[in-house]
């Protein structure tokens, strides 16, 4: 397959970012200075430790955690399944047999799957500052409002329209319409979210909330037929750029790009 869910066809690639892409791994591994060191030195990891193994594959969610991972200077190596052949030391802790999942080696090996569970664990753990958080309460309440809002809305209609027209063995006409008809009203919400100037979806913050919206965003024009996708959601439009200059939203998706020329 290629595209937004190209997969390796070996039962899974192991990597590790220093084989990837030098420059990136470079700072992860051997960070040793300002508030990276502190999250480095909280993990309990010497600089030649990786404190976590992220199983992920080449589509969207994977990329929220590894974004989360480069803007807090935590370290990981990753695991690329393919979906047809899944590993055994994998569906031992991703009983839905989905990605992300992440092992913390610095908690015992603590494991978990689903993306949002995942961005609010690393968060909840490893921002002490509150970086990509909240700490007052009604924005806390609004932050899981959205993030519920792309589990429930975004990822699962982006995901069926890119299943459907890409995928399907046969072409489903009313499916397909059915899909893209709840992209544009899911993006007619967040247009209208942004209408008032916002430049984040949360507090006028950057936080795991826009973290968590990117990925499917991004991917707006591949799913309905190029950029001109995005001319009735201008703001929309914005604010995905917004987000893909973050660094470690930037950074991931140079890794992507360079596992998408493979």
């Amino acid at each position: 397959l290629t595209g937004l869910f190209a997969c390796d066809r070996r039962a899974y690639k192991h990597t590790t970012h220093n084989t990837q892409v030098t420059t990136h791994n470079t700072r992860h591994t051997t960070s040793t200075s300002g508030s990276h060191s502190d999250f480095v030195s909280m993990a309990q990891a010497t600089p030649t430790e990786k404190q976590f193994t992220l199983w992920t594959h080449r589509g969207p969610n994977g990329w929220k955690v590894v974004a989360l991972f480069n803007d807090l200077g935590l370290t990981y190596e990753s695991k690329y399944i393919d979906f047809q052949n899944k590993p055994a030391e994998f569906l031992a802790i991703a009983p839905n047999g989905r990605i992300p999942v992440i092992v913390d080696h610095a908690r015992n090996d603590k494991s978990l799957f689903e993306s949002v569970a995942i961005l609010l664990y690393v968060v909840h753990h490893y921002d002490k500052e509150n970086r990509l958080w909240f700490t007052d309460d009604d924005q806390i309440a609004d932050a899981h409002q959205w993030l519920m809002f792309q589990v429930s809305g975004i990822g699962p209609y982006f995901g069926q329209k890119a299943w459907f027209s890409n995928y399907h063995p046969e072409k489903v006409p009313s499916a397909i319409e059915r899909y893209e008809k709840e992209i544009k009203r899911v993006l007619g919400v967040i247009e209208s979210h942004l209408a008032d100037g916002k430049e984040w979806f949360v507090g006028n913050k950057y936080s795991i909330v826009d973290i968590n919206n990117y990925p499917w965003l991004a991917a707006v024009p591949w799913l309905l037929g190029g950029a001109e996708a995005f001319d009735a959601f201008p703001k929309t439009k914005a604010y995905v750029d917004r987000v893909g200059q973050q660094r470690g939203v930037a950074e991931a998706y140079a890794v992507r790009a360079t596992l998408m020329q493979q």
